[in-house]
């Protein structure tokens, strides 16, 4: 009877786990894509009116950012979701799998890069004493989102990697340090 109402615990509790799983991949798949629309139609349209829409603008500059950061942050759920399937299943990860997941570090990257430069870019118009927009304070917290989800990511997938290396008995074993 006991061993029953633990497999059920058991079952209604990974039930529970897959569906937050599922809702947060989700809400950040969602966010990602509203913010490279945003940063899209932005682009598009100071295009339309002749206006920069090279590296050299700080606005078209954050634009780049967040459509990079964003599609990055998209393929690294994709991974991380792949990951886990992975350790799920107590199979042992593929090379090609970790160098994907290892790969992730790099949106961690881009994402830092585009916080510091939407924060330095609210910090100059302060300093000038020109307007902050709507949309900056919109890029630069959507940036922050995506650089704090890229990093727990990267921890999570390297930590991963490691339990599953301490734990296999062919293929992957060596530790991974970030």
């Amino acid at each position: 009877m006991l061993e029953i109402l633990v497999e059920r615990i058991h079952f209604y509790s990974s039930k529970q786990c897959l569906f937050t799983i599922i809702g947060a991949a989700a809400v950040s798949v969602l966010t990602e894509l509203y913010a490279a629309g945003r940063n899209i139609q932005t682009l598009v349209d100071r295009d339309q009116h002749q206006q920069s829409i090279g590296l050299d603008s700080t606005v078209s500059r954050n634009c780049w950012m967040g459509i990079v950061g964003g599609a990055m942050g998209i393929v690294s759920g994709g991974t991380m979701a792949g990951a886990a399937k992975t350790a799920r299943t107590a199979a042992t990860m593929p090379l090609a799998r970790q160098i994907a997941v290892k790969s992730v570090a790099v949106s961690s990257f881009v994402n830092g890069l585009a916080a510091s430069n939407g924060l330095a870019n609210i910090i100059v118009k302060a300093i000038n004493e020109e307007e902050i927009t709507a949309l900056d304070v919109f890029q630069f917290t959507s940036t922050v989102l995506f650089f704090t989800h890229s990093v727990i990511s990267t921890h999570q997938a390297m930590s991963l990697i490691n339990s599953m290396g301490r734990n296999s008995s062919g293929g992957f074993s060596g530790n991974t340090k970030t």
